[in-house]
């Protein structure tokens, strides 16, 4: 299979799969980029806003309205940095943590499903690809934007 072909059929079956693996966190009123910001600070840790925006690859003021609704919501807070008082650092809550811990089990939990109702060959197939989307997303990651 050529490699657009490989790269669309790709890029669909990671939306489709998306998709239908909604978060309970837009169901609340989250939005998929505020999910994603807040996944940031879970994962990350700490930092200022401006290294969120780099590590999302979104606009600087975008993340500042995102990181704003999350302080509203309870799910992040800021704080002056220790080292530059000028600095504002961003850090999950322990609320944020836990709905980012019940967004992951849920998706988890829909794609363990629908992986145990797949005919044997295809687990296996699935099982197989998964060093190559791991290698593959971190190529991703650390392409420059």
């Amino acid at each position: 299979m050529a490699s657009a072909d490989l790269a669309t059929r790709l890029q669909l079956a990671i939306v489709r799969i998306h998709r239908h693996t909604r978060p309970s966190g837009v169901r609340e009123g989250l939005s998929p980029t505020q999910l994603a910001v807040l996944g940031t600070l879970v994962h990350a840790g700490p930092q200022r806003s401006g290294d969120v925006a780099t590590r999302e690859g979104l606009n600087a003021t975008l993340v500042s309205r995102v990181l704003a609704k999350l302080e509203e919501a309870g799910l992040a807070r800021r704080s002056a940095d220790v080292d530059d008082r000028r600095v504002a650092r961003v850090e999950a809550t322990a609320r944020g943590r836990r709905l980012l811990d019940k967004e992951q089990l849920e998706r988890a939990s829909a794609l363990r499903g629908e992986i145990e109702q797949l005919a044997p060959e295809h687990r296996r197939a699935l099982a197989d690809a998964l060093d190559a989307l791991e290698a593959l997303g971190e190529r991703l990651k650390a392409r420059p934007r």
